[in-house]
């Protein structure tokens, strides 16, 4: 597992549901998406990899969207907890 603070995020969702099903739309596209929680928030966020820094999220980001992907970087990884 790559160790990091910036990952990407597709989507956050008010319902487990919403993002479980992006989270499975991701995986068949090849990407290793998790679906996780980050304290202080009641979303479920969608995200994909890990990063140690910006630029290198960034990079990743731009290939992503690319392929026709809406990612944002987000730099709270560290603060993420996995949605069972």
């Amino acid at each position: 597992m790559v160790e990091g603070v910036f990952t990407l995020q597709f989507g956050a969702f008010g319902q487990p549901a919403g993002a479980r099903a992006l989270a499975a739309e991701l995986r068949v596209a090849g990407l290793d998406a998790r679906v996780v929680q980050v304290e202080g928030s009641p979303l479920y966020r969608v995200r994909v990899e890990a990063f140690t820094s910006r630029e290198a999220a960034e990079t990743r980001a731009l290939a992503l969207r690319e392929r026709g992907f809406q990612v944002i970087v987000s730099a709270d990884r560290d603060r993420e907890r996995p949605v069972g």
